[in-house]
């Protein structure tokens, strides 16, 4: 953890977790089977023997048939975590909104973090690592 004083009255605290593979096939198979299903389609799952989606092709419902698909997979709901941690330092998603909490609550809990995420913060997740600085759904 780095903590930068920037003036007398305030403080920069910039940490590095670590957001395990296990968590994103978490976010990945939360989003999927409870969070994306309203404004997303998926195609070519792939599991692993626990059953965790480990990668997946999405696309907006309304872009199926132009069939712009994304593949989904671990590196990309890291860049997402990152992509909506940035949004909520800079008040984009407010920290007392139900995504807000539930970042917080993930970074708060050391045993599973974002492995448990609902499927609230697993669809803004989602969104962020497909359509960066942007919550298009919900």
């Amino acid at each position: 953890m780095t903590t930068t004083t920037t003036s007398p009255s305030a403080v920069t605290i910039t940490t590095t977790i670590e957001v395990t593979d296990h968590a994103c096939h978490a976010v990945l198979t939360t989003a999927l089977e409870g969070g994306i299903g309203y404004w997303a389609v998926a195609r070519n799952l792939e599991r692993d023997a626990d059953l965790w989606i480990t990668k997946v092709d999405i696309t907006e419902e309304d872009d199926f048939e132009r069939g712009s698909w994304h593949s989904m997979m671990a590196p990309d709901i890291r860049r997402g975590i990152e992509v909506l941690s940035r949004m909520i330092h800079q008040g984009t998603v407010h920290p007392n909104s139900e995504i807000g909490r539930g970042f917080a609550d993930a970074l708060s809990d050391r045993d599973d973090g974002f492995a448990c995420a609902d499927a609230t913060l697993a669809d803004a997740i989602v969104q962020c690592a497909l359509f960066g600085e942007e919550i298009r759904y919900g």
